[in-house]
């Protein structure tokens, strides 16, 4: 079985180091296109290829130009294409350069605080494991290249310098895609929170991607769940809001029905801070986007943040919204969380009007410690936990409950969060 990293590059001298050492393990060869670099970008790489060269005796690392055309998907689709007909690939590990994979491999002083132990559980053995486990079960088995399973798929296996779909019949196409689970850290006031979300980024050869920005790889596809993780710290840095908001206004164009561009304008302007202006795409979306997609539940949640940020009568629009979803949405502990903090910015705003909704606060949070942490359900880390635990101590000690503030406060401070140590210090 041949993995290969598959990566488009610009400007990465910050973190590409970073990530190539971590998910070099995990592949056999790391295939990269280059869309115009000017700063160290390309030395790193070339430095990365000689060392591992060295460790492995062969050359592993290959480095391609590419014009950029405004169209991710034309540049992932061209390393796609590299790493299956030059360098073999039987599958692809997709990742962006401020993406840092988090394995049995990562070291224990670089395991960032708050991921659970078990996601650095794999490495290319259990990789190689869930896509074996996962050819046998939608039957693109080990048969022999061209043959045709009871289902109807059909299946097999070549050389490993072919790749598992040489030779399949013209139409063929992939069937399933593997998750990364991606850590995205975001500005939270003057924290630093993670999301936890998971997206195709293991890819079968013959997969191709779509869409000029936000890019999917063959949409339709069935989506299967990886062990495998990463951290995600590109969404700290600014400068790239203009330019995916110019691609996405392109793609509005073609198809401005389309709730996942409509979702992803809501959400790329509201971090460009116009939340004015994203609130019409978030409406959009909700309207027209179906419950069952991937994405639905993230964009709900953050149209309902857009609403609860820009406050007065957005909380009226937030409070229908919430019917509509809480249904579909009890389940998963970031939903009760902002619950909580809708109520308690309600209340301020209206003191006089709502302040009978006090408990409702109390039991947004605990019905988040309820629920927990679920990893598998993705969402903001800490919701189920930490955070709930500490929001609902403030709640106390704004209340005069000392001692249930104290309890709440330690709760959360025993899992690493710091603001709740400093708090219960102060009490």
């Amino acid at each position: 079985m041949k993995i290969n990293l598959c990566m488009i590059v610009k400007n990465e001298e910050r973190s590409l180091a970073r990530c190539l050492a971590a998910a070099a393990p995990l592949v056999d060869d790391i295939v990269i296109a280059d869309t115009g670099s000017a700063d160290g970008t390309v030395s790193i790489i070339e430095s990365f290829a000689d060392r591992l060269e060295q460790e492995r005796g062969h050359q592993c690392v290959f480095l391609y130009p590419f014009t950029w055309v405004d169209d991710f998907a034309a540049a992932r689709n061209f390393v796609l294409e590299k790493s299956e007909e030059e360098h073999g690939a039987d599958y692809h590990l997709v990742l962006d350069a401020d993406e840092t994979p988090l394995t049995s491999d990562t070291p224990e002083g670089e395991r960032p605080a708050g991921i659970p132990g078990k996601v650095y559980g794999t490495g290319r053995r259990e990789l190689e494991a869930f896509l074996t486990q996962l050819e046998v079960r939608t039957g693109a088995g080990h048969g022999s290249a061209g043959s045709s399973n009871a289902g109807g798929n059909v299946s097999g296996r070549a050389s490993r310098g072919k790749g598992i779909r040489a030779g399949f019949p013209e139409g063929w196409k992939p069937c399933f895609l593997g998750t990364l689970g991606l850590y995205d850290q975001f500005r939270d006031g003057e924290e630093i929170s993670r999301n936890l979300e998971f997206i195709p980024r293991i890819l079968p050869r013959g997969c191709r991607y779509e869409g000029a920005v936000h890019e999917q790889p063959s949409p339709g596809t069935p989506i299967f769940r990886s062990p495998l993780y990463a951290d995600h710290d590109g969404y700290l840095l600014a400068g790239k809001g203009d330019r995916n908001l110019a691609l996405l206004e392109a793609e509005e164009e073609k198809d401005p029905a389309d709730p996942y561009i409509q979702f992803q304008l809501g959400a790329t302007l509201r971090n460009m801070k116009r939340k004015d202006e994203a609130l019409p795409h978030f409406r959009r979306f909700f309207d027209t986007g179906e419950p069952d997609t991937g994405y639905w539940a993230d964009g709900v949640l953050l149209y309902l943040y857009t609403l609860l940020d820009l406050g007065g009568d957005a909380l009226e629009e937030a409070s229908g919204v919430m019917v509509r979803v809480e249904p579909l949405l009890q389940e998963r502990a970031d939903y009760w969380f902002y619950c909580g903090l809708f109520w308690t910015k309600l209340i301020e705003e209206n003191t006089a009007e709502f302040a009978g909704m006090l408990p409702m606060i109390e039991e947004s949070y605990r019905r988040c410690l309820a629920i927990g942490e679920k990893p598998e359900d993705g969402g903001v880390i800490g919701t189920g936990s930490f955070k709930a635990a500490y929001n609902l101590a403030l709640y106390y000690e704004m209340s005069g409950h000392k001692d249930k503030a104290a309890d709440y406060y330690r709760q959360a401070a025993a899992q690493g969060y710091e603001p709740a140590g400093k708090r219960l210090a102060g009490l």
